[in-house]
């Protein structure tokens, strides 16, 4: 079981003002992770606008979900005028609604719902205000029509996946329920499809109108069909649909309650076992929502519901779907695992004990440039961890694609590599920064320093930096103050790190506190006191001060960084076999490298 209490921040290195930029950092990656999934449900939710050759008790160009419907379709402008000929005709199709006539009844609903179902800016509003929103409910719950009930069912999903005040109308004219109810009544699959579509679209509006949809019933009524047994075309698009759906029903701050929480985890572990590549897409994307913790729910509360994902059994198939040729499967378990580890040293353990680091070299080498910001990402949460943690990255090869990437990539990747590699001189141990040293790592490292306008990357990789130089100080001196010499203040030196640290001295708009920093390190490590004391008289009062600040908080924290101190985390072992072999390793037949 996931114990609370070794529950740590492990997103940032202890030298960092760690609450602050654990806030601005989730804030980051939050937007992130908000756009992916907004542009992801849009894109889904106006597939329906693309199915215009769907037609009632036809599988095969339902699976297709308007395939072809892009190739056939009309240039804008004739679009537009068959738009303004069908508006035109509008009240009459209102009027046939509300006739008795059967036939003119679904004649009158179809053609509003091809209305609705053009491309480009469907005419929602005026279908809203022409009033028949109304009779369009009442339409699904004609039981004996099922092809009517098809139709309404369609034009009101088409509703829903405008704005959100849309979405509001559906609601108001109390749809929701009499959807929940064709999921349990309705004979037809064509029907049960649309309605599963409509409530993942008023599910997938907001937090608010998700909580709505699942206090009717829906999940209770929707995990009847989640099964893994298909064997027609039909219940393929079925359950690739309830399983979009139920991922709505699992997205969105605060999470659903948690007796809803149970119900979805256990459909959403047999959908894994599927083979569709869209079930496990939307089942990933699901189990990463659910597992994005970030503290709004209460640590009891995001405990429990990180115990049940790994008590179903998912965490080891979700493993094993990173190596899945899709990589519309891959990213979503690979956030999911990322979101695990971003907790207790526990949970992380669990993840590396089903042997995920074995499958991160090739995302981070091979795939997509989104795919390896998000390994990056997941191993910057793995080397925020224990010493023993981050030997298993070292074990798993991993951080000389990791160097690579803060060395060729373009910024969006290369920071999260930065922050694996500063978390890293952070918790590591002597050795482990050694070995760091001997595969490259200074250069890219120093050359972090000219990302200027970005305080927070120059805060981490000087933090690094300065983890890798206080290390080097206390090998060649003992651990006594002897002051012997810094081989790795030299190599910091020759590769132009001196000169990177001056700039940040010289740039008159970077913060104060990258200003104290870098002087810091230039008076501790490369005998710049003298030089460092002019730059302070020369650059005002307020720098000053924040040399005296630096100065009283470096003796307030003198022993914050210290290896091998009582400052260690709590669940280091000291004089760990494997830590020491890993530093030795990487040094046999390269003459100058350096060990503790």
């Amino acid at each position: 079981m996931f114990n609370e209490k070794e529950k740590s921040n492990r997103e940032f290195q202890p030298g960092l003002n760690t609450e602050s930029l654990r806030r601005t950092r989730q804030d980051d990656r939050l937007k992130l992770r908000r756009a992916d999934r907004e542009n992801r449900l849009q894109a889904k939710r106006q597939a329906l606008a693309n199915r215009n050759t769907r037609s009632y008790d036809d599988p095969q160009s339902a699976a297709a979900q308007g395939g072809n419907a892009n190739a056939n379709a009309q240039p804008q402008q004739a679009q537009g005028f068959k738009k303004q000929q069908m508006l035109q005709q509008l009240p009459q199709y209102v009027q046939g609604c509300y006739t008795d006539h059967p036939a003119t009844q679904f004649e009158c609903t179809q053609r509003i719902r091809k209305l609705l179902s053009i491309e480009q800016n469907p005419p929602i509003k005026e279908v809203i205000d022409s009033g028949v929103v109304t009779r369009l409910v009442q339409f699904l719950q004609f039981f004996n029509m099922p092809r009517l009930q098809f139709e309404a069912a369609w034009a009101l999903t088409n509703i829903a996946s405008g704005t959100a005040e849309n979405t509001a109308v559906v609601i108001r004219y109390g749809a929701v329920p009499v959807f929940v109810s064709l999921l349990e009544k309705s004979q037809s699959d064509e029907v049960k499809e649309q309605a599963i579509w409509a409530l993942g679209n008023i599910a997938g509006d907001s937090p608010e109108c998700r909580n709505l949809v699942l206090g009717h019933g829906a999940l209770s009524a929707l995990l009847p069909l989640c099964h893994s047994n298909l064997v027609s075309q039909t219940q393929i698009t079925l359950l690739r649909n309830s399983t979009w759906t139920l991922s709505n029903f699992c997205r969105g701050k605060p999470c659903p309650e948690w007796k809803y929480v149970q119900l979805a985890i256990k459909a959403l572990s047999i959908m894994l076992t599927c083979r569709d590549d869209e079930i496990l897409q939307d089942a990933c994307w699901a189990f990463s929502y659910l597992s994005d913790t970030d503290g709004s729910m209460g640590s009891e509360h995001e405990l429990q519901q990180m115990l049940a994902i790994k008590n179903s059994g998912s965490l080891d198939r979700l493993i094993s779907l990173l190596e899945h040729q899709s990589p519309q499967v891959r990213h979503p378990a690979l956030r999911t695992i990322g979101n695990i580890v971003t907790g207790s040293d526990e949970q992380t353990q669990y993840v590396l004990n089903l042997g995920v680091l074995g499958k991160l070299q090739g995302m981070m080498t091979n795939d997509r440039a989104p795919i390896k910001r998000e390994a990056c990402w997941t191993i910057s949460n793995i080397t925020a961890g224990s010493p023993t943690q981050i030997e298993a990255v070292i074990a798993a090869n991993l951080f000389l694609p990791l160097i690579q990437i803060l060395k060729n990539e373009k910024y969006e990747i290369s920071k999260e590599a930065l922050w694996a590699i500063s978390n890293a001189t952070s918790g590591g141990s002597p050795p482990q920064l050694a070995f760091l040293v001997n595969q490259g790592v200074i250069p890219p490292l120093c050359s972090f320093l000219k990302n200027v306008n970005n305080k927070k990357i120059l805060m981490v990789a000087l933090e690094g930096i300065e983890n890798i130089l206080r290390a080097g100080q206390k090998a060649s001196d003992g651990g006594n103050g002897s002051g012997g010499r810094n081989n790795f203040a030299e190599y910091v030196e020759e590769c132009g790190g001196v000169d990177y640290l001056e700039q940040l001295q010289s740039n008159q708009s970077i913060p104060d506190e990258i200003f104290e920093k870098a002087a810091g390190i230039i008076k501790q490590y490369f005998d710049g006191a003298e030089e460092a004391d002019n730059m302070f008289d020369t650059n005002g009062s307020n720098r000053v001060q924040g040399d005296t600040n630096e100065q009283q908080q470096q003796a307030q924290n003198g022993a914050q960084f210290a290896f091998g101190t009582g400052n260690a985390p709590q669940n280091q072992n000291p004089n760990q076999q494997g830590q020491g072999q890993s530093g030795q390793s990487g040094q046999q037949g390269q003459g100058q490298n350096f060990s503790f």
